[in-house]
């Protein structure tokens, strides 16, 4: 199986029995329970919408969560110098089954992303994935989707080396 996982190409579906992971501002909280984030936190951004309606994660099998902090600490803000602060972020891993499991998602597929060099602070990420939502139905289903996908991931936070974390960050910023 590992074999065919290393062999997936960009658009390809990923393994059922996987894992993504979604980076979240942990400053961004439920407005009633300050424990839990914010269901936008795991919603499509203005963005998102434009681009085709697709949440973009990491497949767990190509990346460890410090990893995915690593990269957002070595990406700038806009158009840079200022780097994203990476010591305000949490990582939730969502099951790819229970993904595809739900009303309005088409697929989870693989899209690594290769920047060389970097564009603007934006370095390249092998495991970058996206959940792809359909778009005719979006706005009927959107609410319900994100609590659904929120509530999963409340119970699938990762604990993630910090100092590991931060000692990387500081050593590879330019």
């Amino acid at each position: 199986m590992d074999a065919e996982k290393s062999n997936l190409d960009s658009g390809d579906s990923l393994p059922n029995k996987d894992k993504v992971l979604r980076i979240v501002l942990n400053t961004e909280r439920d407005r009633r329970n300050k424990i839990i984030p914010a269901i936008r936190c795991f919603t499509l951004s203005a963005v998102d919408k434009i681009e085709g309606f697709k949440l973009s994660v990491d497949w767990d099998q190509k990346t460890p969560p410090e990893e995915t902090l690593i990269r957002v600490g070595l990406t700038f803000r806009g158009s840079g110098p200022e780097y994203k602060d990476h010591s305000n972020r949490e990582v939730f891993a969502i099951n790819i089954d229970f993904l595809r499991g739900l009303d309005g998602i088409i697929d989870v597929i693989y899209n690594p992303i290769f920047n060389d060099p970097p564009i603007n602070g934006r370095p390249n990420n092998i495991a970058h994935s996206l959940v792809e939502f359909r778009k005719e139905d979006y706005d009927q289903y959107e609410a319900q989707i994100f609590t659904e996908i929120r509530s999963y991931a409340m119970n699938s936070k990762l604990i993630v080396d910090m100092n590991f974390v931060n000692e990387q960050v500081t050593n590879l910023r330019v």
